[in-house]
């Protein structure tokens, strides 16, 4: 029985590829965009990179903040998840800031979705906000279902033996995602829900 679902943000919910990478490519020399897909093969944050950074007093949280406000949510995310909340405990699980997903939610009135916004201010490891979330709110692996579009969150929760279910309009495409080996892969949130009902059966 799935009591709760974790969603990753970026890639996942809205289409922020551009507001994560282009602020990227202005911090660091010579970063093409397939190679900061495959920072996100594993933990984004212990990727150790030998790129040049151009400059060190770049604000890369305010260029990916701006960008972002500019991105509608991903199609069907405004329904799925106003549904979704009605019949189950909703979490973000995202390395980017809480403060920047929740005003982003709250200006799509998508805000009171969500129980709980953990973002890198809690922990740079997801496994450990997962940990996080199973004993603050009672829960064990099995209740959960995790939503991500990159091979490293997959590996993540595969590390607490979480289903995941990864969506291939994110950061990564099907061949890539498979690497993980996630529980399922949908091609659109239409796919989602009957999903989850055969997980409750």
């Amino acid at each position: 029985m799935v009591k709760a679902i974790v969603f990753d943000f970026d890639g996942v919910l809205v289409d922020s590829f551009s507001a994560c990478y282009i602020p990227a490519s202005m911090k660091y020399e010579d970063l093409s965009p397939e190679e900061y897909k495959s920072w996100f093969l594993g933990n984004i944050y212990e990727k150790k990179t030998t790129k040049k950074i151009k400059d060190e007093t770049f604000d890369f949280l305010t260029t990916y903040s701006t960008i972002l406000s500019t991105i509608a949510p991903n199609q069907g995310v405004i329904d799925l998840l106003k549904e979704l909340s009605k019949t189950h405990t909703l979490f973000i699980n995202s390395s980017s800031p809480k403060k920047f997903i929740h005003d982003y939610l709250k200006k799509h009135d998508l805000d009171k979705s969500f129980v709980e916004i953990l973002g890198f201010e809690v922990s740079t490891s997801k496994v450990e906000k997962f940990e996080y979330l199973f004993n603050k709110y009672n829960l064990k692996h099995h209740d959960c279902v995790f939503i991500t579009d990159t091979v490293g969150d997959i590996l993540e929760a595969n590390h607490l033996n979480i289903k995941t279910i990864a969506v291939e309009f994110g950061f990564h495409d099907r061949k890539k995602l498979e690497q993980g080996k996630p529980f399922k892969i949908i091609s659109n949130f239409q796919e989602l829900t009957p999903l989850l009902m055969d997980l409750n059966h």
